[in-house]
């Protein structure tokens, strides 16, 4: 068996086992989530706070697009969805992490975290954070 088909397999696999449990993450519905008065689904919002309070097990998954456009604010993204979680508004988190970023650049920074962590809880070649589902 070649290596690709092998690779084939293992990843149908992963398909077939990741929809037959719950829905996949949206990087939408994670920022959702993240808001400190989410309404929704208690088990999905416990794997996306258990996941976001684990920066390593999901910055990994940051685009290279991304990381350019954020630049030195991309290392930063664990203190900005802490931030947030927090309560504070996207205009306070852009005040305190760049002088001329402001909002905007809060706002794509969120978005970029929350892909990362859709990622990480939507690839099923990873173990789940403890006490994801």
């Amino acid at each position: 068996m070649s290596p690709n088909s092998l690779l084939q397999r293992l990843r149908q696999l992963c398909l077939a086992l990741s929809r037959s449990q719950s829905p996949r993450f949206s990087a939408s519905e994670v920022q959702v989530l993240l808001a400190p008065r989410a309404d929704a689904a208690i088990e999905r919002r416990e794997a996306v706070l258990t996941t976001a309070s684990v920066p390593s097990s999901w910055t990994d998954y940051l685009r290279r697009d991304d990381a350019r456009l954020l630049g030195r604010v991309a290392g930063r993204l664990p203190t900005i969805v802490c931030l947030y979680r927090a309560g504070h508004s996207i205009e306070e988190i852009g005040r305190r992490i760049s002088v001329f970023g402001g909002s905007w650049l809060a706002e794509r920074a969120l978005e970029a975290a929350a892909h990362c962590i859709a990622a990480r809880l939507n690839d099923c070649g990873m173990p789940n954070v403890r006490g994801a589902i």
